[in-house]
C-alpha cells in the first residue's frame, strides 16, 4: 500500500511507508499520506514504490473485448479498465495523495524532494498546490484541504486527514457491454472494458494555474461480490457508512482504499518525465492483475533495464498462490500446511432481527442491523458445541470459536480458509482484530503483511499461535522490534513494544546508509530464500537477517505466484515499471486487466 514511485504518491488501502530512492528527471517522489481504511481488518497500505525496474515483461494480453474503446480526446490520456475474469467486477479507483509542486517559472516545474524541499535543477523554486486555498503541508510534501474546491479539478478533499487526493473521473465510454443509468462501476463479464480519460493536473502560481508535474497518480482495484449497487463486496469493499447505510452506485470515497485482501495496479503518470507503475500484492489478492501501456512511439529506456521498460507487470504470472502456499517454507524446517490460514473464504449473513446466511441459530451474525452484511461466528467452550468437523479454537481475543482447520472439515464445495471478523476484537488500533478459520467459498489470499497490520493482532491457528504480530523479537541490528514492524517496513508499534525505526529504511538504498534493521534486501545472496526472487538491478547497501528469517518466508507463496508483483513494501528492483512516450507532454495510455485468480481444488 497500501508501492511506486520513484513513484507513486500514495496510494489506495493505506498504511505501509516505503520511501527510497531512484533519481529521474523531475526528482524523486517519497510516498507520503496513504489512504484512509474501510470496513474490514486495518489496512497496512497497498504500496508507493520507488525506485528500480521490475522482471518479466510480457506482451500484452489480448482482450476478450469487441470493438475500440472510446479514444480520449486531446489533452486526455487514457486509462482501459477491462474485466477478464469469469465473474462480475467492480472498479475501485483510489487516488494518491496530491504531492506539492515546486514551481520555477511558469513552464517549469518538478516535485519537491522527501525532505520537502524546493529546488528544480539547483534553481529555486515556490512549493504550491492546487488553489490558494490549499497550502502545502508543514513537511513540504502534500496539499492540505478543508473542502473538495481547495484541491482543483480532478480531485477532492478528504476531510478526516484534511488531504487532497486525486480521484478517477466517470468513464467516458464502454466496450462489450450497455452500462446501467447511473452506471454502478461493476463490468459484468470477461471483455467488459470501461474507458476513462485523465485531465492533467494544475497548481496555483502567481495568481493563474499552470500544469502540474504529477499527471494523476493512483491505484485501480477490483471490488467482488458486491450488491447490485457496488455496496457490501465480498472483497474490496470501500464505501464508508452514510447515515447507516452505504454509498450505491460509487467509487471509493475520496481518499478511501479498498479492505484488505486486495490486488491493486498502482500508477504514477508524469507530464514531461517517465511513468511508473507496478502490481501490488502486498495486501493480499482478490483478482489477478495486469497493467500496461497502450502500443505508441516511446521514449528509449535509457539507463533502465529493458526488461523493465514499457512491459507488462502481471503480465506472466499464473496468480496460483494456493499451489506455493502450502509449502511456504516456514523457519525452524517446519512444514505444516498455511493454506487455511492464508486463504480468505466468504460466508456472509444478513444483519436483522433474524440473522441468515449462518450454518445454525447457534451462530452470531457480526455487525449492527441495517449496515452491511456481517460475517457468521459462534463462541464455544468445547468442541462438542461445534457442527461436525470443527473444533473448539482460540483467537487472538483471548476467546474460543467454533472453527475448521483443514479442507477435510468443511462440506463439499466449500474451503476452510480464514475470515476477518468486525466488532467482535475490539477497537483497532489498540486492540486485537479476529481472524477465523471458517468454512466458506472460496474469495482470495490474505498475506502476513494483512494480518499484522494491527500490531496488537495475535494470529492463532490450529489452536496455538502462528503470528504473535506485536510481540518483541531482536532485528538485525540488536534493537528491539516487533513482526507488525518488519512486515508493514514502516516501524510499527504494539501497545507493549515500540518498532525499530530502522525498519522504514530500504535495505537497498545506499543513499540512506541503512543500518541491518532496513526492510528487505529479498534478493541478497546469503538469504536461503533469494533464488525465489528475480535477479535485481541493485545491489543491497545491507542486509537484515531477520526480516529474512521471519518475514521472507512468509512472501515466498507471492513471489512464486507472480515474480513481477511486489510482495513487500520495498520490492522495488522487481517490481518497478517504467514507461514514457515520445513527445511532450507525455501522452502515453494504459491498459487495466482483471484477470482469474486461480482457486485451489475443493477436496
Amino acid at each position: 500500500m497500501f508501492g511506486l514511485l520513484l513513484g507513486i504518491l500514495s496510494l489506495v488501502s493505506t498504511g505501509c511507508d516505503n520511501s527510497s530512492s531512484s533519481p529521474q528527471a523531475t526528482g524523486t517522489i517519497a510516498p507520503t499520506a496513504t489512504m484512509t481504511g474501510t470496513a474490514g481488518p486495518t489496512p497496512t497500505g497497498t504500496t508507493s514504490p520507488t525506485a528500480g525496474p521490475t522482471p518479466t515483461g510480457s506482451s500484452v494480453p489480448t482482450p476478450t473485448s469487441t470493438g475500440t474503446p472510446v479514444a480520449c480526446s486531446g489533452g486526455l490520456r487514457q486509462l482501459n479498465v477491462t474485466n477478464e475474469t469469469s465473474q462480475p467486477v467492480w472498479v475501485s479507483g483510489g487516488g494518491g495523495a496530491l504531492r506539492a509542486v515546486c514551481v520555477v517559472s511558469s513552464t517549469s516545474s518538478c516535485l519537491s524532494t522527501p525532505s520537502g524541499g524546493c529546488a528544480c535543477s539547483g534553481t529555486a523554486g515556490t512549493l504550491t498546490c492546487p488553489t490558494t486555498t490549499s497550502a502545502p503541508t508543514s513537511n513540504g510534501l502534500n496539499c492540505s484541504c478543508n473542502a473538495n474546491a481547495d484541491c482543483g479539478a480532478g480531485a477532492g478533499c478528504n476531510t478526516a486527514t484534511h488531504l487532497c487526493y486525486f480521484t478517477l473521473p466517470s468513464p467516458t465510454g464502454f466496450t462489450g457491454f450497455s452500462p446501467s443509468s447511473p452506471w454502478n462501476w461493476e463490468l459484468p463479464a470477461a471483455g467488459d472494458t470501461a474507458t476513462f480519460c485523465l485531465a492533467q493536473a494544475t497548481v496555483s502560481f502567481n495568481g493563474a494555474s499552470i500544469p502540474s508535474a504529477v499527471w494523476w497518480s493512483g491505484g485501480v482495484g477490483a471490488r467482488t461480490g458486491c450488491q447490485s449497487d457496488g455496496t457490501s463486496c465480498l472483497t474490496g469493499d470501500c464505501n464508508t457508512s452514510v447515515g447507516g447505510s452505504s454509498v450505491p452506485n460509487a467509487d471509493c470515497p475520496v481518499g478511501v482504499g479498498g479492505a484488505q485482501p486486495a490486488t491493486i495496479a498502482e500508477f504514477t503518470l508524469q507530464s514531461t518525465a517517465t511513468d511508473f507503475y507496478d502490481v501490488t500484492l502486498i495486501n493480499g489478492a482478490n483478482v489477478g492483475e495486469q497493467m500496461a501501456p497502450i502500443p505508441t512511439a516511446t521514449q528509449t529506456p535509457g539507463a533502465v533495464d529493458p526488461n523493465y521498460w514499457c512491459a507488462t507487470p502481471g503480465g506472466s504470472c499464473n496468480f496460483n498462490l494456493g499451489q506455493y502456499t502450502s509449502v511456504v517454507p516456514l523457519p525452524a524446517g517446519q512444514t505444516t500446511d498455511y493454506s487455511p490460514l492464508l486463504m480468505l473464504t466468504g460466508q456472509p449473513c444478513t444483519v436483522g432481527g433474524t440473522p441468515t446466511g449462518c450454518p445454525s441459530a447457534n451462530y452470531t451474525c457480526s455487525g449492527t442491523t441495517g449496515a452491511l452484511n456481517g460475517v457468521c461466528y459462534q463462541k464455544c467452550t468445547a468442541s462438542s458445541q461445534c457442527s461436525t468437523g470443527l473444533q473448539c479454537l482460540p483467537a487472538g481475543d483471548g476467546n474460543s470459536y467454533c472453527q475448521c482447520s483443514a479442507q477435510s472439515d468443511c462440506s463439499a464445495g466449500q474451503f476452510c480458509g480464514s475470515q476477518f471478523v468486525p466488532g467482535i476484537g475490539g477497537t483497532p488500533p489498540l486492540s486485537p482484530q479476529v481472524y477465523l478459520q471458517q468454512c466458506g467459498s472460496f474469495q482470495g489470499w490474505w498475506t502476513a503483511d494483512d494480518l499484522c497490520g494491527n500490531a496488537n493482532n495475535v494470529i492463532d491457528f490450529n489452536g496455538g499461535t502462528v503470528l504473535n504480530c506485536g510481540g518483541s523479537i531482536t532485528d538485525g541490528d540488536s534493537n528491539q522490534t516487533n513482526i507488525a514492524s518488519l512486515f508493514g517496513c514502516n516501524g510499527a508499534s504494539s501497545s507493549t513494544q515500540a518498532g525499530n525505526p530502522a525498519n522504514e529504511a530500504s535495505c537497498y538504498n545506499a543513499n540512506a546508509s541503512p543500518t541491518a534493521g532496513c526492510c528487505g534486501c529479498a534478493t541478497e545472496s546469503v538469504n536461503p530464500l533469494s533464488a525465489l526472487w528475480p535477479v535485481a538491478s541493485g545491489t543491497c547497501a545491507n542486509n537484515d537477517p531477520v526480516w529474512a528469517s521471519d518475514v521472507q518466508p512468509w512472501l515466498a507463496n507471492l513471489k512464486q505466484a507472480c515474480p513481477s508483483a511486489y510482495s513487500y513494501p520495498f520490492d522495488d528492483f522487481t517490481s518497478t515499471f517504467q514507461c514514457q512516450a515520445q513527445g511532450t507532454p507525455n501522452m502515453l495510455g494504459y491498459t487495466i486487466y482483471f484477470t482469474p485468480l486461480v482457486a485451489p481444488t475443493s477436496e
